[in-house]
Parts: C-alpha cells; structure tokens; sequence
C-alpha cells in the first residue's frame, strides 16, 4: 500500500449547525492530501435542511472532493444509523470516519492515519489524541492498560475513531446513542479487531453541554446495551441505577465504576445502614432514665 494511492472518506454522520459543519470543511480544505483523494459523504437529511448552501458552494469552488449522499428513508435515529451504515459500507475510502458536529482537523489528519496504517497495517481501528474542548470540567484520560480494558472505563478511542475497510464491514454506527463512537470501540474489541493509538492531537472538538451524556442512567444503559462485553459488577451497577437504587445512584463521574468502586459503593450502603441515626445518636442513658422506671 502506498500513500500516493490512498483514499479518505468522511461521512457526517449527524445534522450539523452550518457554522459548526463550515469549521470542519474548513479544516479540510486545509489537508496535506490531495483533494481528489478526499470522499465526503452527506446524509440526505443535511442536504433537505442545514447545508444545502455550503454543498453548493462546494459544488462552485471544484474543491475536487468526491462527494456522496446516503438517503436517509425518515427523520428518526434508526433512518440516520442506516444512513450512516450504508455510507460506510459503500465509502470507498481505504480509511473512513464518522464526523461529529464541533470537530476540526490538524493539517496533517489524514497524511498521519495514513502513515500509522503503513507502519501497522494489521490494525483495524486507528485513534489519534484530540484536544477537547470545555471550559467548565476536565475530562479524564487514563491511559493505562490495553485498549480493550480501557473501554470498559470510559471512551478509550474518543470521538474520532478512523476504520479500515474489514472495521466498518463488521461495526456499527448507533446514531441514536449518546455514545456511538464507545459503542463502535467496544464492537471492535468484542470481534477481536485490533486498536493503534497515535499519540499526537490531531483534531480539536468543542464538547461543551456533552457532559450531560454521561449520566448515570445513560452509561447503565450503555453496559445493559453491550453488557457482554462489561463485567458482572458492572452489569450489577447498571441493573440498580435504572432501578433507582440510591447505592448505584450515588455515583458520579465520566468514567464507569469498575468492581472494586462498585463493592466500594455497596460497603458504603451497608455501613450507612447499619449507622445510628444522629437523633438515636444523640439519646443518652440519662435521657432514658425516666423510662426505664430509674
């Protein structure tokens, strides 16, 4: 495989603001690969609504872009997902991604994804660091351990997972989850695909407002979703937040408890359980002497 022969496909994968989808095409106006290279994929819903004006100002500038449409038959999630599936399935790129609104290219996106590919060609999802942007948290990254045991803590493969053609023939991409490039991650690890971290930023994406996505109930609903792939304790978990257990509810945090937090969580009930009131508490023999016939 080489370079000069390679192809990359975008599919914009949900209805994007225009001026969030005018940064992204921005950016990839910017790359340091040939446009004629570049495929870009639109859902038929963008077209009808939000970028009708910026696709036929692409269609005026002759960027050189092959650009594609996906028909979506409905406005639902399960239209949109199809959309998508039929576009990375027929995308003829030799890497493909799944844009989110808010994401901006480095210069070098697809030469560096290209590059890893060549030194790894055994890899089936490659991932790049990305600087994320909000202002009011911090988001976690530990880096430790596999990738595939990562995942089952938090979204290991970020926003911007990039597929070769074996990953997006077997993965799936849910439109209608608050985490559809965690759900796509965890396929790949449960089908045994194999994961390459570039350990360099090359996206930026503004995440302000995503934070509510992680919820309790929306990451219990995750592990229920692909609860073959998470651990028994978690599974627990998940099973008792929905059940509004105020053990499991007690928990917070954009990355999923693991069983030691889990038995931690369930410690900590049984302990306040078994704690005296503090109006018990404050009762003394003195107050009870009356009672007591003393």
């Amino acid at each position: 495989m080489s370079i000069s022969g390679a192809v990359f496909s975008f599919i914009l994968c949900d209805i994007q603001p225009e001026q969030l989808l005018r940064r992204f095409v921005l950016s990839l106006q910017h790359q340091d690969i040939p446009a004629h290279r570049v495929e870009l994929w639109f859902l038929e819903a963008h077209a009808q609504q939000t970028t009708a004006r910026l696709l036929r100002n692409i269609e005026r500038q002759g960027n050189g872009w092959h650009i594609r449409l996906a028909h979506a038959k409905g406005t639902d999630y399960t239209a949109r997902s199809r959309a998508v599936q039929k576009a990375m399935q027929e995308s003829r790129g030799l890497l493909t991604a799944c844009v989110r609104p808010g994401v901006r290219l480095d210069r070098e996106f697809m030469s560096q994804h290209l590059t890893a590919l060549k030194q790894r060609p055994e890899a089936d999802i490659l991932f790049s660091d990305g600087l994320l942007l909000e202002t009011n948290h911090d988001l976690p990254h530990p880096r430790t351990g596999p990738t595939t045991q990562q995942l089952r803590r938090f979204n290991a493969i970020g926003p911007l997972p990039v597929m070769t053609r074996k990953a997006r023939r077997l993965c799936r991409w849910f439109a209608s989850s608050p985490f559809p490039a965690w759900e796509l991650g965890i396929q790949a690890a449960q089908r045994g695909l194999r994961f390459h971290r570039i350990r360099y930023p090359l996206y930026s994406m503004n995440v302000a407002g995503r934070l509510s996505r992680c919820s309790p109930d929306n990451m219990a609903r995750l592990i229920l979703r692909q609860s073959g792939f998470f651990l028994p304790d978690q599974v627990c978990w998940a099973l008792n937040v929905l059940r509004c257990h105020s053990w499991a509810t007690a928990y917070t945090g954009t990355v999923l408890p693991d069983s030691k937090d889990v038995r931690a969580l369930l410690e900590q009930s049984v302990r306040d359980q078994r704690a005296p009131s503090p109006d018990v508490a404050k009762i003394s023999l003195h107050d009870l002497a009356p009672a007591l016939g003393a």
